[in-house]
Order: structure tokens, then sequence, then C-alpha cells
């Protein structure tokens, strides 16, 4: 599963200069996440409340949160959603193919490209690494953390708290 991780090693220095992204077909291309891209990332999302998932394909209960964030768009749910895979783009195919199946190509994603425990750190000092691990934030401040699939009340309840800053953030 992880055979990029070598790749990236060996090429850090290289692609960390680079804005890399992966073409996986009728998907959003993934972004490659490097040290300092979630810093820039949050920065860039920072005047809208959104919601940051992080999931990997090794991960059973990941696939349920996936499906859950892809019936609540199809409900259509006041959301803007980002997701980071844990996984490698050596695994880009198995992941477009995954997204497109629970109706999440057009969401923005990343994969993470850097060992594991840097980029986790990046995002969350405190995070251990358990999957999925899903933050709902409002305007580049952490409200929730969540560890483990969310549900539907918790995703109602920080929508409640974002109240009228959730319909401008649907509308972009």
């Amino acid at each position: 599963m992880h055979r990029a991780l070598k790749l990236f090693g060996v090429s850090m220095l290289a692609l960390s200069t680079l804005n890399v992204a992966v073409p996986v077909g009728a998907v959003e291309p993934l972004q490659v996440m490097l040290p300092g891209r979630y810093t820039q990332m949050m920065a860039r999302h920072s005047d809208t409340p959104f919601i940051v998932g992080f999931w990997s394909l090794d991960c059973p209960p990941c696939y349920r949160e996936l499906a859950f964030w892809g019936e609540q768009r199809r409900e259509g749910a006041r959301m803007h959603l980002v997701l980071i895979s844990t996984d490698t783009a050596g695994d880009a195919e198995e992941i477009g193919a995954l997204l497109k199946h629970y109706g999440l190509q057009d969401v923005e994603t990343w994969v993470f490209g850097a060992p594991a425990q840097q980029l986790r750190f990046e995002a969350d000092r405190h995070w251990q690494g358990e999957l999925p691990r899903t933050y709902l934030i409002d305007k580049g401040r952490v409200v929730d953390a969540v560890s483990g699939v969310i549900d539907a009340a918790q995703l109602r309840q920080w929508q409640e708290k974002m109240g009228s800053e959730m319909n401008s953030a649907a509308a972009k």
C-alpha cells in the first residue's frame, strides 16, 4: 500500500518547491500534502466555515464516513468539505475510484506526500493518527475535532453553531 514512500523520501526536496497535483481520470486532481501545505490550505479557507476529513484506504470505518459525506452532499447539506487521504500519491487511482464511488469526486482532496507523523503534527500536535479524524472549522479556528466516524447529530450541531455563515460557505 505504501510503496510510494520510498519515492517521496528520495525526492522530497525536489517536490517541496513544486505545486504538485496528481491527475486521476474524472476526479478532481489530488493535491500532494507536503510540509507547510496544511497551513496554507487552512489560510486559503479561513474566511468561511469548513470541514477537514482525514481518512485512509486501510481504514474500514473511513469508508462509512466517506459514505456519510456523500449522502450529506446528495441531500444538499450546507458544508464545504476538504478530504485528506493519509495514503500516498502512488494510491491515486484507488483513491479516485473510491471518491467517485461515494460521489465525492469533485471535493478538494489531498494525499500525503511526506512522513505521516510530520503532517499529522502540522494539523494537530495532539493527534496520534487515529482515523477517521474530522475537524469542524470556523474561519480558520477548529471548533471541534472528532476521532471516529462523525454522525449526523454532530454535523447538525456544528452547522447550527455556524448559522448564517454556512449559507455563504455553501454558495462558494
